[in-house]
């Protein structure tokens, strides 16, 4: 490269990541302080904490509701795309357009079929598999090496592009279909629910998403089964 610029900053200091980035600058890896209190806000369920095992493209399958029943689909414009990547640590760098929300609707539902096959033992779809690989294939943001409030040198990013972080959700269901976690993919046993998630329980055999939403209706509904009441 010449003159010493590196993808728009220069090697003296200048920024790799775009200047235009809506709302934030680059995002630093978190220390160990920063991630023990974003591990006890998961536990609490705020949007900020990210669980352990939680997987970006279980989170886009989740953005429709009461699948099995009666639809509510969270990503139905681009403000609603970029308010759900900036809520699982993907703030956009560009804004979303309308085709950046059918491509990551086409996603989600190519996800929700791959984890039907391998969750019922069926055939992967073969058009499912080429459309995530091509998303799969996106180059992902760059990273930087920054300086910490603390000194301390660390891992920086940059906000992703949409395609970037559709990228991102692509590779994430590649790890997901066939990394550890294979194994413990389950659908959730609420009547309605219909979404997925990784069992990580040691007997294995959780049966919602989340126990103190559908399990907690699956519990009222078979106690007023019981009962009688309505």
């Amino acid at each position: 490269m010449a003159g010493g610029d590196v993808a728009g900053g220069s090697a003296a200091g200048g920024s790799l990541c775009p200047a235009d980035a809506p709302g934030a600058a680059r995002r630093l890896t978190p220390g160990p302080t920063e991630e023990a209190r974003g591990e006890k806000a998961a536990r609490r369920g705020r949007p900020g904490g990210a669980l352990k095992h939680e997987s970006s493209s279980l989170a886009l399958i989740a953005t429709v509701r009461s699948r099995l029943g009666r639809q509510r689909d969270e990503l139905t414009d681009p403000a609603a795309l970029a308010l759900w990547l900036a809520r699982h640590e993907m703030p956009p760098a560009d804004r979303p357009d309308p085709t950046h929300v059918r491509e990551f609707r086409a996603l989600r539902e190519a996800a929700y079929r791959l984890l039907e096959g391998v969750t019922e033992g069926r055939a992967a779809r073969t058009g499912d598999v080429e459309l995530v690989n091509r998303f799969a294939a996106a180059p992902p943001p760059p990273v930087l090496l920054e300086t910490g409030p603390d000194g301390v040198l660390r891992r920086g990013t940059c906000p992703p592009t949409p395609d970037q972080a559709l990228g991102l959700v692509a590779r994430d269901l590649v790890e997901l279909l066939t990394g550890p976690d294979r194994d413990r993919l389950h659908q959730c046993e609420a009547e309605v629910c219909g979404t997925f998630f990784v069992d990580t329980s040691r007997a294995g055999r959780r049966r919602w998403c989340s126990s103190a939403t559908c399990g907690n209706r699956a519990r009222v509904a078979a106690h007023r089964g019981r009962t009688g009441h309505q």
